[in-house]
């Protein structure tokens, strides 16, 4: 009784009130973040608007053009050619329809017929944004950054804060020619670097590159310390970031050095020295203590331990009588190490993040409260047991380390791979397995991403599972946990089976991989899809050349400790000055201590890989689905034979990066 009202009180409103109310629903389902049941509603509720006006009115050129997005949106895309079609030659005039064929074009990577679609409906209405955010899609799809940054530009400068734009403009920051300091990038980079709907990292590069050109422009005489000071966008970057460049991490390791020199001198650290400072430990934390220390620094940084020491001991900490005077030590002391290994560390624990200065409480929480959370999440595994047995400095950090998640559209797994790969799951709700990622934040937002999903994260360093926790705790993610190898070899042994698996990186220990080999064959369901990534890191193993292999002979006996590390490092940071391993001097992991051991283990795996993923290419047991470039696109799909004889060749993968996808038969 209630829904044939309800019927008839919809059939009653006019239907142009019924399509602003459908694209009510439709705008509501596209907000950012927004929860994918909810979004699938709003689509619901829209088409049932539509259907209704359309039953009525079939030649409704608006009700056509926004059924037509709605199924866009969900390629489907012959079905929004025929609806987009059918209404511009109702409305030929009106420019949002004529902006449907733009972004149908888009997807199809058609785009100089986009291009003419958004330049029609910029002729009939030259205020419309929509079109004019189309050309700068346009304009990058094309490879033509430099005009697309200009048009993502002048959008955000009218106030627009669509995803899209954001997402467009940090894509060309990625591919920006920076040959010389352009105050105009330099202060929207800093803009785009505080946004809550950037990816700072990806703007790592594009930022480097300015600072570099910044720093080697000015003149001879001048103290960089007194510029650096009040760099805004170089204390921005270290907070945020990694900044892949040998020259700015000289330049940092100099500033270091002489906010050092100043303390030592004055026996204090200057409130005109603290936001540097601030950035700078910051940094150092993030890098995994990537920096040096000099054996005169290590004298100088002695007597600062033994100071925090005494006031700990003393119970000054815990009464709060010198916490203002303590936090410059402590400040000080994170430029070279973090807080958390310290011998006073559990000393400064009487306090909460909250009980020390407002202006140091970010970094104390990064190099203490947070590695006590991580501690206390490492203590459950019997892993733990081998971390006891390093040196404090030995035990890793994790890396990469981030502040926010990628911004991604909701959606279900499931129907994904069934509308992707035709396979039939079985089910309504994905188990799902991540191994060698935990601290990447694009595993995070894979949860995230997909709510009909539960997923189980897999690596082979506690430090990594600690903080991919901590992270998926903070952004509430309760459909995510993280375990080592020995509980995930548990599970399957169980009989637990799994939908999707993702093998993102191998172990550098020849065991660990045989022990991977023997559960992959059981842990998928029948019609299960296998995904192995090969990343920009294993694209990046030509930088480390025969010339330079001064690092492998460790991997073959034990893991190299912190100093080893350093040490193997400045090998190659000497090769890269002499102009070398210039791909190196790009890799986003060779800036952070941790980073670079992943460098390293990737290099001694691939030498493995061919035979690893020979043991599994068994044409009856898998099926290729699809192999993927670096950009994500679809480059061909194979008889499982030939797929995996040019994978495990590494032919194409080594130039290129590559995903592949397998279902199990």
């Amino acid at each position: 009784m209630y829904v044939e009202q309800a019927r008839s009180e919809t059939s009653a409103m006019p239907a142009s009130s019924q399509v602003l109310a459908a694209n009510q629903h439709y705008s509501a389902g596209n907000r950012p973040g927004i929860d994918g049941e909810v979004k699938r509603d709003c689509f619901a509720k829209a088409e049932k608007l539509l259907a209704d006006v359309l039953r009525q009115s079939p030649e409704h050129s608006q009700a056509l053009g926004l059924l037509g997005r709605i199924r866009l949106d969900s390629r489907s895309l012959e079905q929004a050619r025929e609806l987009f079609t059918k209404a511009v030659e109702l409305s030929p005039e009106e420019p949002q329809l004529l902006c449907n064929l733009g972004y149908l074009a888009l997807i199809e990577q058609r785009f100089g017929d986009a291009e003419g679609h958004f330049r029609s409906a910029l002729r009939l209405d030259n205020r419309n944004a929509s079109a004019f955010l189309g050309i700068a899609h346009v304009l990058a799809g094309q490879e033509r950054f430099d005009q697309a940054y200009m048009h993502y530009r002048r959008m955000i400068e009218l106030g627009y804060v669509w995803p899209s734009i954001f997402a467009g403009i940090t894509h060309c920051c990625e591919h920006l020619a920076i040959d010389h300091y352009n105050t105009m990038i330099a202060d929207d980079l800093l803009f785009l670097l505080g946004h809550e709907q950037i990816t700072p990292q990806r703007l790592a590069t594009v930022v480097a590159d300015i600072l570099e050109h910044k720093y080697a422009a000015l003149p001879a005489d001048i103290e960089l310390l007194e510029v650096a000071k009040s760099d805004q966008l170089l204390l921005s970057a270290c907070d945020r970031i990694l900044l892949p460049s040998t020259e700015i991490e000289s330049l940092l390791i100099y500033l270091r050095s002489k906010v050092f020199d100043t303390v030592c001198y004055s026996g204090t650290l200057s409130d005109d020295h603290q936001q540097l400072a601030l950035a700078l430990a910051s940094y150092q934390v993030r890098s995994g203590c990537l920096f040096e220390t000099s054996e005169q620094e290590r004298l100088q940084l002695d007597i600062i331990h033994q100071q925090i020491a005494r006031a700990a001991t003393a119970g000054s900490i815990a009464n709060g009588s010198m916490v203002d005077e303590l936090a410059g030590a402590c400040i000080v002391v994170s430029m070279f190490d973090i807080l958390w290994r310290q011998p006073y560390s559990l000393l400064l624990a009487a306090l909460d993040v909250a009980d020390w200065p407002l202006q140091c409480q970010d970094l104390l929480q990064r190099s203490f409260y947070d590695f006590m959370t991580d501690e206390n999440f490492k203590q459950q595994f019997s892993e733990k047991k081998a971390e006891l047995l390093l040196a404090a400095n030995d035990i890793p950090l994790p890396y990469p380390t981030w502040q926010s998640l990628p911004v991604q559209d909701e959606g279900l797994l499931v129907e994904a791979l069934q509308r992707r790969f035709d396979v039939d799951l079985k089910t309504e709700h994905a188990m799902v397995a991540i191994i060698g990622s935990a601290a990447d934040p694009q595993t995070l937002a894979f949860a995230k991403s997909f709510t009909d999903s539960t997923v189980l994260v897999v690596d082979f360093d506690l430090c990594d599972l600690a903080y991919g926790a901590r992270k998926a705790k903070e952004n509430g993610l309760e459909n995510i946990v993280f375990w080592p190898l020995s509980m995930f070899s548990q599970y399957i042994k169980d009989g637990n089976r799994f939908d999707f698996m993702r093998i993102d990186q191998w172990s550098a220990n020849d065991e660990t991989n045989e022990i991977l080999l023997g559960l992959f064959r059981d842990a998928l369901r029948s019609d299960g899809v296998l995904n192995i990534r090969l990343n920009h890191a294993h694209a990046a193993l030509n930088a480390f050349g025969a010339d330079h292999s001064n690092g492998q002979a460790i991997w073959q006996s034990e893991s190299p400790g912190h100093y080893a590390l350093q040490q193997i490092r400045a090998g190659y940071l000497a090769a890269i000055a002499e102009g070398e391993c210039a791909e190196l001097a790009r890799t986003p992991e060779f800036y952070s201590l941790h980073g670079f051991r992943k460098l390293l283990s990737a290099r001694a795996v691939a030498e493995e890989l061919p035979r690893l993923l020979g043991a599994l290419a068994n044409e009856v047991q898998w099926k290729t689905l699809e192999a993927q470039n670096v950009q994500g696109h679809s480059t061909h799909r194979r008889n499982s034979a030939q797929a995996w004889q040019r994978m495990t060749h590494l032919e194409w993968d080594a130039q290129n990066g590559s995903s592949w996808y397998f279902r199990k038969r």
